[in-house]
């Protein structure tokens, strides 16, 4: 979601140096979410910072989960699609 916010210039459009604040005040104007609802969630996230100051981060300090880099897994996002599609037709075709 940082990065859509990031593409839709709510935060910076490089995804460098991204602070806490930015962070809450993007999710904040482009989705009309408390920022008190926010802000946690923007703290938690400076934790995975490399860019050496604590209350900023960079996008792709995000990619790391438990010490690994995390990638997009077609076949994964294929089934995942596929089961998806196929329950909200077979929600569609009961209503």
């Amino acid at each position: 979601m940082l990065n859509s916010l990031a593409n839709h210039g709510y935060l910076p459009r490089n995804g460098k140096n991204v602070s806490i604040d930015q962070i809450v005040g993007g999710i904040d104007e482009a989705l009309n979410l408390d920022p008190a609802s926010s802000k946690p969630v923007a703290e938690l996230a400076v934790t995975t910072s490399t860019t050496g100051n604590p209350s900023t981060l960079n996008l792709n300090d995000l990619n790391k989960h438990g010490g690994t880099t995390c990638y997009f897994s077609p076949v994964f996002f294929f089934f995942f699609w596929i089961s998806n599609t196929k329950f909200q037709l077979l929600n569609m075709m009961a209503a």
